[in-house]
């Protein structure tokens, strides 16, 4: 079973053209980026997607191949699956040190139709093994997080990550695949439910790069149908 977290107070994710409601204080950043954090276990993972955040006044989103999200596909029947499609090949975790460098990836997904994100998935090499990932699932109305640090995965989200994928030919595509194993997906949450794509690179303490698929709105899997 993977391990369950509550969290006192959870930055609330914002809409996609609209700033979000925050629950939480103290985990601010200035400059023109509002650096509040939906995931708040690392606090250094997800930068909150607004109008403040964009390629003019920072020139770090998509600055880095690895957390350029060139495609994002949906395949909503039978078990849905969501696949994000890289620039570039991330290094293996194996050689990184989370402390030192966190690359994450991840899906919010909106499913009460009111705009504002209510689920958020990621993966990132966060983990006290080196080439193991934390995975989870964050409820962002009751702050809950369902997470499994290392292996056996599949639970609370599958995943197939590039680490995963030897001997890849030149020029094919790079990226990551999430799905929820059979009675697994949070209430509400279906293959059809809006949702955007992110990414982000940590050094230390600080987001470098970050990019969202859109920019702005919410996708739609009839719109990206793989």
């Amino acid at each position: 079973m993977p391990a369950l977290r509550r969290w006192p107070s959870l930055c609330c994710l914002s809409s996609p053209n609209q700033l979000a409601p925050i629950s939480t204080s103290g985990l601010f950043g200035r400059a023109r980026f509002v650096r509040s954090w939906v995931d708040c276990w690392c606090n250094r993972c997800v930068p909150r997607r607004t109008r403040l955040a964009s390629r003019g006044s920072t020139g770090r989103d998509a600055g880095i191949g690895i957390v350029d999200i060139v495609r994002v596909e949906t395949n909503p029947e039978d078990q849905a699956h969501w696949r994000i499609k890289l620039a570039e090949r991330p290094p293996r975790a194996a050689g990184l040190d989370p402390a030192n460098t966190l690359i994450s990836y991840g899906l919010v997904f909106e499913t009460t139709g009111d705009g504002i994100g209510d689920y958020i998935v990621g993966i990132n090499n966060d983990a006290p093994k080196r080439g193991d990932f934390r995975v989870w699932v964050t409820d962002v109305a009751s702050g809950r997080t369902e997470e499994q640090i290392g292996p056996p995965y599949g639970f609370p989200i599958e995943f197939s990550h590039p680490d995963e994928v030897q001997g890849q030919q030149p020029g094919a595509p790079i990226g990551l695949l999430f799905t929820f194993l059979s009675g697994s997906a949070p209430a509400g949450l279906t293959g059809s439910s809006p949702f955007y794509a992110w990414s982000s690179v940590t050094a230390g303490d600080e987001v470098i790069a970050w990019d969202y698929a859109p920019d702005a709105s919410w996708l739609l899997p009839q719109e990206v149908g793989g």
